[in-house]
């Protein structure tokens, strides 16, 4: 296999797929599955070449994918005590470990194992992360979805290993040991978040707290949702963007400016881009980006050239052996499918019609990302932006700037607060022109498509013919460069 590693992963998300729609079914569902398979593909690599290795180990991550989900859902091991509260369904008591903990401005939110807490805003530092408290409230378990189009909650919290949560009148802590890292960290994420907040007005303090550590508690709805209509709210998380710019940019320092060894290099920014993705919450997209740099500086490191589609599906392979249903979440689509655009469609078209103009290279990857996207895009938020694809090609290289300057305005704030913000500046007007552009392409004719969402056989329909179309313009576009048409054609011309 070219890319193993992408179809392992491929193979892994049908297992879990299946074993997810088949329900109890899934034993059924396995052997009929495998044997489908084990047939279709022998068939076909059969009458091409001899590649029963191939067609084993695709099988054997498919059958992984369906026992690793099975697997996860019996891990699921919920406390009796908390069965129980959430079965009687009236006010009662009980009592964890704190995971993590969230302080927004109209509630707390903590993590504790399989539960999730909902409670009024506490003190700073008033809960740590490895304290032990006592919540008292009413508990529940996450409940299906009963209405069509209605956001599947259930499976969001199954993706973070959740199955109940509580609104808790009290919260009381029995016991004040903390986890020294997870609190060192918290209490730095708090620290920076409150920096930001003093430097910047509302509104910027809102986008850069989202954008820079994935706080979206002081984010404006109606700036959020402008964004969103316009299809650039993606710049409102941590993605790998982010990640990508902190990251290449300290091991670029590290290695051309300081000279240090290419093992050092890597070990220093492996360790700041893990921590950072801790400090940010551990979205799917940061972990993602974490992993595929991580490969990326590990090849340096054995003198080696990283391939973007198969540390896709390393990273992809990863992440579901951990947390299974991270494969029916928004996020994980839409990170992954950018990066498959990035690395297939938009690779595949520069180097076909051999783009060599950035701007144009820049169109090429933007389109490709819209167009291998838009389902996901609709079948979540129903409905797509029309002019989200120009609007992008100017935002996200303006974007650096703003992460950049945002880390500057924050950094010279502990050291003199009028630099910070003098730094703060072009973070703060880039902002404004992100809040002009979407508000001129609002007003705009059909700037929002309202698509509703679309059936499963649509979005297979859609990608059918995405990835034809690219398959027939590429074999076009290499008969028309072969040298045997060429010869043809001079032919014709005598």
């Amino acid at each position: 296999m070219k890319r193993p590693w992408l179809c392992i992963a491929a193979a892994m998300m049908l297992g879990e797929a299946a074993a997810y729609v088949s329900g109890k079914m899934w034993l059924i569902m396995t052997v009929v599955s495998v044997t489908v398979l084990i047939g279709v593909v022998f068939v076909i690599y059969k009458k091409v070449t001899d590649k029963r290795r191939a067609v084993i180990i695709m099988c054997i991550a498919f059958l992984f994918g369906i026992f690793r989900l099975k697997a996860f859902d019996c891990s699921l091991s919920v406390p009796a005590a908390l069965e129980e509260l959430s079965d009687t369904g009236v006010q009662g008591k009980y009592t964890a470990a704190v995971d993590s903990i969230e302080i927004r401005p109209e509630r707390t939110v903590i993590r504790c194992g399989e539960l999730i807490v909902y409670a009024d805003p506490v003190k700073e530092n008033a809960v740590l992360p490895g304290n032990t408290i006592s919540v008292s409230g009413k508990f529940n378990s996450i409940p299906v979805p009963t209405n069509p189009g209605e956001y599947n909650f259930r499976l969001y919290y199954l993706s973070e290993g959740i199955t109940h949560r509580c609104f808790a009148d009290s919260i009381t802590v029995t016991d004040d040991r903390s986890d020294p890292v997870l609190s060192f960290l918290y209490r730095v994420r708090s620290n920076i978040l409150a920096h930001i907040s003093s430097i910047y007005d509302s509104d910027d303090a809102g986008i850069l707290r989202a954008a820079l550590l994935g706080d979206k508690s002081l984010l404006d709805d109606e700036l959020y949702d402008l964004y969103k209509e316009n299809g650039i709210a993606h710049l409102l998380a941590i993605s790998g963007l982010h990640v990508g710019i902190l990251g290449l940019s300290i091991y670029r320092i590290l290695r051309e400016r300081l000279k240090l060894s290419y093992m050092t290099c890597a070990l220093i920014s492996s360790v700041f881009i893990s921590a950072y993705s801790i400090l940010s919450g551990n979205s799917v997209s940061t972990v993602r980006a974490v992993i595929m740099l991580i490969i990326i500086f590990a090849a340096g490191i054995l003198g080696r050239k990283s391939d973007i589609m198969n540390s896709a599906g390393i990273a992809a392979f990863c992440i579901l052996c951990i947390h299974p249903y991270e494969l029916f979440n928004c996020g994980f689509m839409l990170s992954f499918s950018a990066v498959i655009a990035i690395g297939g469609p938009a690779r595949l078209i520069i180097k076909e019609l051999g783009i060599k103009n950035s701007l144009l290279q820049a169109l090429a990857v933007s389109f490709s990302v819209q167009l291998t996207t838009l389902p996901i895009t609709a079948y979540f938020f129903f409905e797509i932006s029309l002019y989200g694809l120009l609007l992008n090609l100017i935002v996200l290289p303006l974007m650096t700037y703003v992460v950049w300057s945002g880390i500057a305005a924050v950094l010279l704030s502990y050291i003199y607060v009028p630099a910070a913000y003098i730094a703060a500046g072009s973070s703060h007007y880039i902002l404004n022109i992100y809040t002009l552009l979407c508000r001129f392409t609002g007003k705009l004719p059909f700037s929002t498509i309202i698509t509703g969402r679309p059936a499963l056989w649509q979005i297979v329909v859609y990608y059918c013919f995405f990835f034809a179309v690219l398959y027939f313009s590429r074999s076009d576009i290499r008969d028309r460069k072969s040298p045997l048409s060429m010869s043809d054609k001079a032919t014709e011309s005598t």
